[in-house]
């Protein structure tokens, strides 16, 4: 749950912020002990720069609605990010592949750009390990980006445009890493913080990692389907070159 509200709220170390920069996740905990180990686990993440700060929690009781407030991100998910660039990329002059044939056309993941990030990607999953943190459910749609500088655009007035929020944001990612844009990890449902030989196994094994259910992604489909304007098309400055 998210607020377009200006109206500023006080967390719990005394700080205000703007309501609009907070999300909510409410859910029906079974256990307050699994309310308290998601929180933890996102709470000691954030800690180590790789998920959202946790801000604010109240447990309900068990089966009944609970809810903590963390800090928001601008999106999009690093799934959603990969269905934007594969269309731009299949409406560029001579480029082979049927739009819609995939979720994310195979070619997608040739591009330096979606390389340097698949990278990062990899990078803090790395971190989440070196946390001692088993998430449990890894995939691209529960790796987020967040773009600071554009977080008063895509917050402000119920955020205006999505054509337009879509394209600042894309811009910003074009870039590469470090450069306005960052990549958090999301929803802890299924997290545990790990003992020594946890670690060590982790670090071996890897994470659980799987690839989005496509029909997961019909959630998604009303942003991807916001196409550019067509002064937007095949330039550079959304989706990278094509060769380094």
């Amino acid at each position: 749950v998210c607020f377009a509200s200006a109206a500023r709220v006080r967390l719990d170390d005394g700080t205000d912020v703007v309501a609009s920069r907070l999300a909510i996740k409410v859910g029906a905990w079974m256990t307050e002990a699994s309310f308290d180990r998601e929180c933890d686990c996102q709470a000691a993440a954030a800690a180590w720069g790789v998920a959202p700060k946790v801000r604010h929690a109240v447990w309900g009781s068990a089966g009944k609605l609970s809810a903590f407030a963390m800090d928001r991100c601008t999106g999009p998910s690093f799934q959603g990010w990969l269905m934007w660039v594969s269309k731009d990329l299949l409406r560029r002059p001579g480029a082979r592949g049927r739009p819609g044939a995939w979720v994310v056309d195979p070619q997608t993941r040739k591009l330096p750009l979606v390389r340097a990030w698949t990278l990062e990607a990899d990078k803090v999953r790395r971190q989440l390990a070196a946390a001692a943190i088993r998430h449990g459910d890894v995939h691209d749609a529960n790796i987020m980006f967040d773009v600071p500088g554009e977080a008063e655009a895509i917050y402000a007035d119920g955020g205006g445009d999505p054509k337009v929020l879509k394209r600042r944001l894309m811009r910003v990612i074009a870039r590469g890493p470090a450069n306005g844009a960052r990549l958090v990890i999301v929803d802890f449902g299924q997290a545990q913080k790990l003992g020594a030989v946890g670690k060590l196994c982790l670090s071996i094994c890897g994470d659980d990692k799987r690839f989005v259910d496509p029909s997961d992604c019909d959630a998604a489909s009303d942003a991807t389907e916001l196409d550019a304007r067509p002064e937007d098309i095949d330039t550079d400055a959304y989706i990278g070159a094509s060769a380094p």
